[in-house]
This record gives structure tokens, C-alpha cells and sequence, in this order.
């Protein structure tokens, strides 16, 4: 049995070396590769959210970062003052509704006096919650863990509200970004599994299908596609490129 297997192999190679006796048949298997690029699951611009100086950026260009760590922090001296004198306002609010509350029940205030006192409690409660607000936007933490991928502001700067301060990426979930010829959707879907050759890295990695797009390019016939690595490597960056090798079909080969 072992020897007919054999057989089978030397006819098929011997078939190969007929039909094929130049490059022809490499270069028209390199011609259904699909050529790819990695791009960051998650890209975001931070930018500033209020009119301040930037004291501190404690990340710099290429360095990681952990979710949740302070990026960006602002000289918020006013601003903490405006909060400081909204509760003591609220304080005052509150100390004055308590005591026409009392003296409405010795007969010596209004229900109108009653009722614009707690007002001004509820008026005070709201100035409070808005510095507070504002004052949570000192600080720019980091929304995910990833790499700085550039610096648009210096500490000591001042910027204006919407001013873009630094751009980072998650570095941990790449994606790989492929156009395919659109006929292969008669057989292509999500979880196929193929192999990515990477220029930068001369390294062959195992990745599978994630998503297909939503609609046909009606120019070149082709559908966007995205996939994952089935591991992560530290040596992949986004932005390197490389070629996909997908098991076709006898029929689309």
C-alpha cells in the first residue's frame, strides 16, 4: 500500500516537470496570492477637552502604556477652585433650606419661602455635578494598553479645547486587511484559515478569515476582508505588509 502511495507521488511530480518545464507555473501560483496589510484593531487621536496647560504627557513615542494610567495631565488650579466654591455654595444652599424648613414649622416662613430654598439646593447640586464634570477632563487616561504613536503637543503647552495632543494604537490586536477577488465569495467565509508570508519579519504566520465587507468594488471585482493571527508576535507592527495564501478550491485555481 505504502508503495502505491509511492507510485502515485513520482507520477504526479514527473506530470509536474512535463507541464511545467519553465517558471510559468510558480509565477501563476504567486498570481492567486493575496497581498496584505496590518493595520491596529483600535486607532484613536486624543485630543484635549478643555482650554488648558498641559503639565505632564508620561508616555513617549514608541513607548507602551497600560489601560487606564494618566497620558495626558492639565493645570487645573481654576478649575479645582470653581469646584471648591460650588460645594461650599451647596453647603450654604442646603443650611438655609434646613433652617426655613424650621421656621416654617414654627408658622415664621412662607411655603414660597420653603420652596425657593430648595431651589437653590438643587440649582447648587447642579453647579456642583458640572465642575466636577469638567474637572474629571484634567486628566486623559489611557482608554486601552498600547504604543504612543505620536506626539502633537509638549508639557508646558497650552491648547484649546479639540486641540489633538497624541496618537496611539493597540498594538496587541492587529488586524489583517486583504482585498479578494469577489468570486471567491461562492466558497469564502469566516474562519478559513490560511497562512501570511510577511515581508518585513521573512517569517510565515497562521492566521484565519474574521470578516468579510459589505459590499462588491464593481471596478476591480474585489471585497474587503479582515483576519487575526491565531497567536500574537512582539515582532509584528502595524503597518508591515506581506502576501496570504489561501487552500483555493480546484475550481478557482
Amino acid at each position: 500500500m505504502q508503495l502505491k502511495k509511492n507510485n502515485h507521488v513520482g507520477f504526479f511530480l514527473f506530470f509536474l516537470a512535463f507541464i511545467c518545464p519553465t517558471l510559468s507555473c510558480a509565477q501563476s501560483f504567486e498570481e492567486e496570492t493575496i497581498r496584505v496589510l496590518l493595520i491596529p484593531e483600535l486607532e484613536s487621536e486624543l485630543s484635549s477637552q478643555l482650554s488648558a496647560e498641559i503639565t505632564s504627557i508620561n508616555a513617549k513615542e514608541g513607548t507602551s502604556f497600560k489601560k487606564g494610567i494618566n497620558l495626558i495631565e492639565f493645570d487645573c488650579t481654576l478649575i479645582n477652585a470653581h469646584l471648591e466654591k460650588a460645594k461650599f455654595d451647596l453647603e450654604a444652599a442646603r443650611e438655609t433650606h434646613e433652617a426655613n424648613l424650621q421656621l416654617q414649622s414654627f408658622g415664621s416662613a412662607s411655603q414660597l419661602d420653603v420652596a425657593l430654598s430648595s431651589a437653590m439646593v438643587k440649582r447648587a447640586q447642579a453647579e456642583v455635578l458640572v465642575n466636577e464634570t469638567t474637572a474629571k477632563k484634567c486628566t486623559i487616561k489611557a482608554p486601552y494598553s498600547g504604543r504612543v504613536v505620536k506626539l502633537k503637543a509638549t508639557p508646558f503647552e497650552s491648547v484649546s479645547q479639540g486641540d489633538p495632543i497624541m496618537e496611539i494604537i493597540d498594538d496587541k490586536n492587529l488586524l489583517i486587511r486583504l482585498l479578494l477577488p469577489s468570486k471567491w465569495l461562492r466558497w469564502i467565509k469566516t474562519g478559513v484559515t490560511f497562512t501570511v508570508h510577511m515581508d518585513e519579519t521573512l517569517a510565515t504566520y497562521e492566521a484565519s478569515l474574521t470578516g468579510l465587507g459589505a459590499k462588491v468594488n464593481p471596478i476591480n471585482q474585489t471585497i474587503e476582508a479582515f483576519g487575526k493571527f491565531k497567536l500574537f508576535s512582539p515582532d509584528l507592527l502595524a503597518g508591515m505588509s506581506g502576501t496570504a495564501i489561501f487552500p483555493l478550491p480546484a475550481k478557482d485555481k
